[in-house]
């Protein structure tokens, strides 16, 4: 479970996160893999940009493809990175359930990060708490998005078994 590719190590060493409100997750240093396959990478990605922020492995032996991955991901979460790591997060589901979301948003700035896990694949919808939508400049990984009447926004995807996916707001 700890050596190999897969969602087990990230399910895991995501536990951290849910202490963030006592110990700052950025203070704990778990390891992800970089190994592939993509659905390996995204939970490690997902996971990682929860806290914990450490990467181990290979990083020598990636592809072309999983360097880009990684450099795309990572470089929109730059964009965010303050905004996620002043925000406490908002779990819905336990680790390892159907879906796990965590949303990691400073709603004041309207910016931040909601990452999708899941065990068994399907569509899943999360709305915010309400915030100044008039802040947010983009949302980035939804297969839909909007914003509710009530000042919320609601994010939608699809994913398959064992994914993860970060869905990115982009505040102005």
């Amino acid at each position: 479970m700890f050596f190999f590719p897969g969602p087990a190590r990230s399910r895991i060493c995501r536990h951290g996160a849910l202490f963030d409100s006592f110990v700052p997750s950025v203070l704990f240093l778990s390891h992800f893999l970089p190994d592939p396959p993509v659905l390996s990478q995204m939970n490690s990605l997902c996971s990682l940009m929860l806290g914990s922020n450490g990467i181990w492995g290979e990083l020598a032996d990636l592809s072309e493809e999983d360097i880009g991955l990684f450099a795309n991901t990572i470089s929109k979460y730059k964009r965010v990175r303050d905004s996620v790591n002043e925000s406490y997060p908002k779990a819905k589901g336990c680790i390892g359930s159907s879906p796990e979301i965590y949303d990691k948003i400073q709603y004041a700035k309207a910016e931040g990060l909601i990452c999708f896990f899941t065990k068994a694949g399907g569509e899943f919808t999360y709305v915010t708490d309400p915030m100044d939508t008039g802040r947010i400049s983009g949302v980035d990984g939804a297969d839909a998005w909007e914003i509710t009447a009530a000042g919320r926004l609601k994010v939608t995807v699809v994913l398959k078994d064992n994914e993860a996916r970060p869905v990115f707001i982009f505040g102005k």
